[in-house]
């Protein structure tokens, strides 16, 4: 995922993050990743989901065509459970977080078949 974050070192570890990402994704496997704090586990996470990015196109109705068009290709989303939860807690939070994600497909579609019924309603008042 590209992310023009400027303030982001990419590091030996982030690529690394990346690549186990990409086999978790590859395998259709869940992986997990641990380690000491401050290390950048959370920050390779939105990075390599373009978190910041889709966040700030939520929700989708409000956000810019520009906005929508340079995510249709996020499939990931980003998501830091409670210390104290519940598997079906996590998974509700999970599900919330990719109807928001599957809401920018959406909302792009919409957009785009608003555009063409406008230009042939458009058309039709031109020949009439």
């Amino acid at each position: 995922m590209s992310n023009a974050s400027s303030d982001f070192v990419v590091t030996t570890e982030h690529q690394r993050f990346a690549e186990f990402c990409e086999a978790c994704r590859h395998y259709r496997s869940i992986g997990l990743c641990y380690g000491s704090p401050g290390v950048g586990k959370t920050l390779s996470a939105r990075r390599y989901a373009n978190w910041t990015a889709i966040e700030a196109s939520l929700p989708a109705r409000d956000a810019s065509t520009e906005a929508l068009t340079t995510l249709l290709e996020s499939h990931t989303v980003f998501s830091t459970p409670p210390v104290v939860n519940t598997p079906a807690q996590v998974e509700r939070d999970i599900g919330g977080l990719r109807s928001d994600l599957r809401a920018m497909l959406v909302e792009d579609r919409e957009r785009v078949q608003r555009a063409h019924l406008d230009e042939l309603r458009q058309q039709e008042r031109a020949a009439e």
